[in-house]
């Protein structure tokens, strides 16, 4: 007995469906907000990167205390 092609499995497509639209939006944060520093608040150059950087911090921090746990 073969198994169902995942396109037919609604558990799957939930997840799916729910995973693209979670990525998507955090690729649009990554865009929208330095973009929107720019143009309406008038950030320069070193505040932008300044923001960047600190929408990266928390991975960065998470992923050196994990990295560490997990070793």
């Amino acid at each position: 007995m073969t198994a169902p092609p995942l396109s037919r499995d609604g558990d799957f497509l939930k997840l799916w469906t729910g995973f693209t639209i979670a990525r998507v939006g955090s690729q649009i944060t990554v865009l929208a907000l330095p973009l929107t520093a720019v143009l309406l608040l008038g950030a320069g150059a070193t505040e932008t990167g300044l923001l960047v950087a600190a929408q990266m911090l928390p991975s960065i921090v998470a992923g050196l205390f994990i990295g560490v746990w997990v070793d």
